[in-house]
């Protein structure tokens, strides 16, 4: 491809998994991807975006239907809204499970976690301001 074309040919986002299983997304070109599809190097999958709310960091994943969700799950789960799916992390053991649940539900958690946090940042000022020895 010349430069010329390449600079300002339309570009296509594809997603795949790399070796260790992370989400990789690569721009390349509208002919790149026709080669590669017509070559069967790679097919269409549908992915959802998940808001995922984890006590060790909320994320944002991209889970395939079919492998990483059922296409009857994501169908019925799907905030009509967004489109998207919104999912808890909670961990017995120290072994995490993640279940999609309703956005209200999901919000209702968030609103949970962020008072939690701040809770402790509230407290961490109040030592920091009665003790700043401790933090010099």
């Amino acid at each position: 491809m010349s430069l010329f074309g390449s600079l300002f040919k339309k570009k296509v986002t594809i997603q795949f998994r790399d070796e260790a299983g992370n989400l990789v997304e690569r721009k390349i070109s509208e002919a790149q991807f026709e080669q590669l599809r017509a070559s069967g190097a790679i097919g269409k999958a549908e992915l959802v975006e998940v808001h995922v709310l984890d006590p060790q960091g909320n994320y944002t994943a991209h889970w395939e239907v079919g492998k990483d969700i059922s296409a009857d799950i994501a169908r019925q789960a799907k905030d009509p809204g967004t489109g998207a799916l919104y999912a808890i992390t909670t961990y017995e053991g120290g072994k995490p499970t993640t279940r999609v649940c309703e956005h209200e539900v999901w919000l209702k958690v968030k609103g949970q976690f962020d008072a939690i946090e701040q809770e402790g940042v509230d407290a961490m000022a109040e030592t920091r301001r009665k003790h700043p020895e401790f933090f010099q």
